[in-house]
């Protein structure tokens, strides 16, 4: 056999290698990418949920201990149902 021969079949594995190549970095970059953001997504919804809790623990402590406004009382009401619509999100 002679190379000249082989010539074109390797041309055509050497291109289908670099596409094969090159959907693979996409594809990594891009599942990285959405990866990054759905970390970053749920992170920022938790520490939101945190902050929620402590906001109405800290008016129900308000309450309890007769200081509580009715506008308080209301916003407690309301923090409670910004949770309650964070959790079922996830």
């Amino acid at each position: 056999m002679n190379f000249n021969e082989w010539r074109p079949c390797w041309k055509w594995i050497t291109s289908t290698a670099a596409v094969i190549s090159a959907i693979a970095v996409i594809t990594g970059g891009v599942t990285w990418a959405a990866d990054t953001r759905y970390v970053t997504i749920v992170a920022q919804a938790q520490t939101e949920m945190r902050q929620l809790k402590r906001d109405i623990k800290r008016l129900e402590l308000k309450e309890e201990s007769g200081n509580a406004s009715p506008e308080d009382k209301a916003f407690v009401e309301y923090l409670k149902q910004d949770l309650e619509e964070l959790q079922t999100e996830e």
